[in-house]
């Protein structure tokens, strides 16, 4: 299962109730959506992980783009920044994929 926070409320909310294995998403560089892949104890394929991204990239403001950077690692290694307010993380242990969020409007239609 896929989730998808719309705004820094939301974002917090998902990454505060992830288990520690589920899989965080996050655009590089740019503002956007948390994503959460909740996998539990099994490993995501590529393909899952490469279509979680591109919600990723989509639900950001970099949706316009060909190709967007897409940080992402376990939850237990996203870390609420201190005074920062709601929904700003850091995060350690990332992977980057590279996709095109332009793929998810093929996708929906």
């Amino acid at each position: 299962m896929i989730e998808i926070g719309k705004n820094n409320i939301q974002n917090e909310r998902l990454y505060k109730n992830a288990a520690e294995s589920d899989i965080w998403l996050h655009v590089l560089g740019a503002h956007g959506s948390h994503v959460i892949l909740k996998c539990g104890e099994k490993t995501p394929t590529d393909e899952v992980i490469v279509k979680a991204a591109q919600l990723a990239a989509f639900y950001s403001k970099s949706k316009m783009a060909d190709k967007v950077a897409v940080d992402y690692t376990q939850a237990k290694f996203v870390k609420p920044i201190s005074g920062a307010g709601p929904g700003r993380v850091n995060y350690t242990n990332q992977k980057t994929v590279y996709v095109s969020p332009k793929s998810v409007i093929d996708f929906k239609n």
